[in-house]
């Protein structure tokens, strides 16, 4: 008998633990699945939130947001599932594959079918958190775009969209655009980035999730180069690369918060700043 009860103990701690992971669903095209690359982020991101949280891949390749290109995430069974999973987050990555030419043609729907997109998560009960992603850049190679993907469509189009939407309305995002414009080297095909920009990513994305801060004040060094270093507000949070290697493995607070962090230097080469300290 007292085995049974203990065996029942062990059980019942156990799929509570279990019913306790915070549950994220990641959705993307062929970067958020991994292709080319050796690690996905979601898996590294995964790794940074640790065993209370289950973040789920759910990148189909090639897929896009608007619902009259080629490929539509919409024609997939992904959000069906994702509804079924009744996540706590959803971060939204897609955007890369809208840039070919045959699909922007449509870029008229991009913004109305991205709000749809956010409205038809944000049914699910209970309502998650959804974030939307700025598009990762696309770079040429040999003077060609890869994969018919135009870098500059998302630059100079598609983000100023995107931002106009999240502004208007008032939706989460992470900048997942503007800390990549400077590692073309690790996107060899100019699309699909490696391991490296995997761990940028999730990095990105987990301070995005855990560490929203508006600014950041150091005691004054030699120059006075750490008196006030600003860091950008939500949906980013790389630093700049000058001034920030003496300061790793210090234990730092944000202006007007008692709650430490710590500089991190990414695999890419970039420093990030992340607060609580995981």
């Amino acid at each position: 008998m007292a085995r049974q009860l203990f065996i029942g103990l062990v059980l019942a701690i156990f799929f509570g633990a279990t019913q306790a992971q915070t549950k994220m669903a990641c959705i993307g095209a062929s970067i958020c699945a991994g292709a080319n690359s050796s690690a996905r982020y979601s898996d590294l991101l995964n790794k940074l939130l640790g065993n209370t949280y289950q973040v789920t891949n759910e990148g189909v390749s090639g897929t896009c947001m608007l619902k009259k290109a080629d490929s539509p995430y919409w024609n997939t069974t992904k959000l069906s599932d994702i509804s079924k999973l009744k996540p706590a987050i959803v971060t939204i990555e897609l955007g890369g594959n809208d840039a070919k030419p045959g699909n922007w043609a449509h870029k008229a729907d991009f913004g109305p079918d991205l709000i749809d997109m956010v409205n038809t998560l944000e049914r699910i009960s209970p309502k998650p958190k959804v974030y939307v992603c700025l598009t990762i850049p696309s770079f040429k190679v040999n003077g060609a775009w890869g994969y018919g993907i135009d870098g500059d469509v998302i630059t100079k189009e598609q983000i100023p969209l995107m931002k106009h939407v999240i502004d208007s309305l008032g939706y989460r995002f992470i900048d997942l655009h503007t800390p990549l414009m400077g590692l073309s080297s690790h996107f060899g095909d100019g699309v699909h980035p490696d391991a490296v920009v995997h761990d940028t990513i999730a990095h990105v994305i987990f301070r995005a999730l855990m560490a929203p801060t508006t600014g950041l004040t150091l005691a004054p060094r030699e120059g006075n180069r750490h008196a006030s270093l600003g860091m950008p507000a939500e949906g980013g949070g790389i630093l700049p690369a000058v001034g920030w290697a003496d300061l790793l493995g210090r234990s730092l607070a944000p202006a007007g918060s008692a709650r430490p962090g710590r500089v991190v230097r990414l695999a890419a080469g970039a420093y990030i700043f992340l607060n609580p300290e995981p």
